[in-house]
């Protein structure tokens, strides 16, 4: 058999648009544009290459990616500027980009990254890229990575950022506030602003999250009359309310989503009259919690009060779990199998029932769609339906009895891909000591395999159901990275860490190397960004000997005007939390050429700083000082004034209650205190040893005189 050599270029176009549309729009471009290869250049230049630019993973955080940046926006995008029809960026990037050519065609617009500060900045008339946002952008896809706790309230952020958007972008018809790494970015309040807030002609696509209930009847109350598709998720529990809201119906709205994952009280009352006002909806999805209702949810109740009222509906898809502490609940109880329910359109989909029990006083009645189609399953007991769950990855498990291996074995098959899992259940257990768990029994069990789950939540479960899964003959938790677990619990599970077949599953002996973040902290209000993060296993030669701490240094809003590299002491404290006050401390300089006290081009530097920080016998020890109650406290104190090493016992024993310049001034006096008794000793000494000079010099003079 003869063989050739087939060049990449004597492809047909056809095969070799095949190939390039496998990779990145955004290398092929980069690779072939300008190669001196007309062939190349011009299939790198197809429409479909560049229509869609992700520069997402493009930034100036090293050289290689600023060099590759300046040459698409000075080179590549001035050539291709007609193509593009949408950008997804970054904030650090995104103006560079914008300018960099004429997009006449450029309708949408993902922005990652986004914070309050882009809207102040950027949705501005001051803005050099206000055009673009003004006149071009139609379609507006926002990740919004703002911390919850931010300093405001959420009535002025929604004016900042929500309200701004709408009036900026003033032929905005596609708007969408998405989460992506940051779930607690600050929602949409109106209840207390003007009707005119928030208001659209031109908006026919929302998906955004809301405070309150009342937040998402305010935003359905008129003011965005072109809407035909509606997303919305509400963040908290509503607060009871006798604001009547406009009941007008919806005749434009086709598609509407509400998702709610606290529990709510007041279906009847606000829920129910809003889906009234859609009468030509045709497609609904529900996820919803309600409490303090008299009757179950049915599939009677979903009939008569919401279909019976959408005659254009074909989708319906739905999740709604109802509790309450109330006897009556037990005098009906919906059969827990699988039904069928039918639009009026004649399309029929499956149900399923399931109740459970989470005292002897409250039941739990969850009726759903299936196929299932959310990621989020909250009220699972011990009997469920017989089906794959096959789009869920956060669960929780709750029940008044307990949960054994057959029923972890079902929830593994029917959920194949976990990534969160809750579990809450009865702390009456069989197992009441140590001895009771025996490698021996533990054998007869086969394993529970859960390839996808990162984060386990048993603080509320029952030793047995604990042992479940940090037994490793029981569970495979691969990927296991957050564990949350009674410390008391883990200890007895894990017999005081010397049980071998609990060392690879428990998250402090986990092969992995698991983790602890600080909350960050600042040097000033305008000062160097900060964390720590703690290894409590170890990390490196540390790993299983000690627990390692590291500092890390972040990027800040201040950098620009602070020096670098920075070079000042830091000091790590293991607090002794009883009266002996006996301080496990150690300390170290930076190394003024090491990458992590540069200035930060990424979120954060690599960490440096005391790998065998503690040993692990210290902290192993029963009653020992330094975990009292399941907590620890290690305090860092980053030295800016060179503090003497003498005075560090007077600043730890400083009330940590008091402010931290309180602290710092308390500590300068009594550095000031001693200096001068020092200054006063030395004097007093001199003074001494002058006197005795003059009366031996005295003395030898008259010896002098008698001779």
């Amino acid at each position: 058999m003869s063989r050739s050599n087939v060049n990449l270029l004597d492809l047909p176009d056809e095969i070799l648009l095949i190939i390039l549309k496998k990779l990145n729009n955004i290398d092929v471009l980069y690779s072939f544009i300008d190669v001196n290869n007309e062939h190349l250049n011009s299939v790198a230049q197809e429409k479909i290459f560049s229509d869609t630019l992700n520069f997402v993973s493009i930034d100036n955080v090293s050289a290689i990616d600023q060099e590759k940046l300046d040459r698409f926006c000075q080179d590549i995008l001035p050539k291709i500027h007609e193509n593009v029809k949408c950008f997804i960026l970054e904030p650090i990037s995104m103006e560079y980009i914008l300018l960099a050519a004429d997009y006449r065609n450029l309708t949408e617009l993902q922005l990652f990254n986004f914070t309050q500060e882009v809207a102040l900045n950027y949705f501005t008339n001051e803005s050099s890229i206000r055009y673009i946002f003004q006149e071009k952008i139609t379609n507006l896809i926002i990740a919004n990575n703002d911390k919850r706790k931010w300093n405001g309230s959420l009535e002025n952020y929604s004016r900042n950022v929500y309200e701004q958007i709408l009036k900026f972008f003033k032929n905005l018809k596609y708007l969408s506030i998405i989460e992506t790494f940051n779930p607690l970015y600050p929602p949409l309040s109106l209840c207390d602003l003007p009707s005119t807030i928030f208001f659209s002609s031109t908006l026919t696509h929302l998906c955004i999250k809301v405070h309150t209930l009342d937040d998402c009847l305010y935003l359905l109350d008129g003011r965005l009359k072109q809407l035909t598709t509606c997303i919305i998720r509400i963040s908290d529990r509503s607060k009871s309310s006798s604001i009547v809201h406009n009941m007008d119906d919806l005749p434009n709205l086709k598609c509407f989503s509400l998702k709610c994952y606290p529990r709510i009280n007041n279906y009847d009352e606000k829920i129910l009259p809003l889906l009234h006002r859609m009468k030509y909806l045709e497609t609904l999805t529900l996820y919803l919690h309600i409490k303090n209702r008299n009757r179950f949810i049915d599939n009677s109740h979903l009939q008569n009060e919401i279909l019976l009222y959408m005659p254009c509906l074909h989708s319906f898809t739905f999740y709604i779990s109802t509790s309450d502490d109330t006897n009556d609940l037990f005098r009906y109880v919906p059969s827990q199998d699988i039904q069928r329910i039918a639009t009026n359109s004649g399309h029929e989909q499956c149900m399923a029932n399931i109740i459970k029990y989470n005292s002897n006083r409250q039941a739990v009645c969850s009726i759903f769609s299936l196929p299932f189609l959310f990621d989020c399953l909250q009220d699972i007991g011990n009997i469920f339906p017989d089906t794959v769950f096959k789009y869920v990855t956060k669960l929780w498990i709750v029940d008044v009895m307990s949960f054994n291996h057959e029923f972890f074995i079902r929830i593994s098959q029917s959920f194949p891909l976990l990534d969160k899992l809750h579990v809450t259940s009865s702390k009456l257990q069989l197992s009441y000591n140590m001895d009771a768990f025996s490698s021996d029994n533990s054998q007869s069990y086969s394993i529970v395999k859960y390839p996808h789950l990162t984060a386990l939540h048993v603080m509320n479960a029952n030793i047995d159901n604990i042992e479940e899964f940090l037994n490793e003959t029981k569970a495979y938790v691969p990927c296991l990275t957050v564990l949350i677990i009674n410390y008391k619990d883990l200890k007895l599970v894990t017999k005081n860490f010397t049980r071998e077949e609990t060392r690879r599953n428990s998250d402090a002996e986990c092969e992995r190397q698991t983790s602890i973040y600080s909350p960050v902290f600042y040097s000033s209000s305008n000062g160097y960004k900060m964390r720590l993060r703690l290894y409590l296993a170890g990390d490196g030669n540390a790993r299983r000997t000690h627990i390692s701490l590291f500092f890390v240094l972040m990027r800040g809003e201040y950098d620009a005007i602070l020096h670098f590299p920075f070079s000042f002491k830091v000091t790590f404290i293991l607090l002794d939390q009883t009266f002996q006050q006996r301080h496990i401390i150690d300390s170290f300089r930076p190394d003024v050429k090491s990458s992590s006290f540069q200035r930060p081009r990424s979120d954060m530097n690599i960490a440096s700083g005391i790998p065998k920080f503690v040993p692990l016998t210290i902290i192993q020890q029963n009653n020992n000082p330094y975990i009292v109650d399941d907590t620890m406290f290690i305090k860092a104190i980053i030295d800016f004034g060179d503090m003497p090493k003498q005075f560090l016992p007077y600043a730890l024993n400083l009330n940590p209650g008091f402010p931290i310049l309180t602290q710092r001034e308390l500590v300068r006096r009594e550095i000031s205190k001693r200096e001068q008794e020092k200054l006063s000793i030395t004097s007093n000494t001199s003074t001494s040893i002058t006197d005795d000079m003059t009366t031996d010099d005295n003395h030898s003079n008259n010896e002098q005189m008698i001779h």
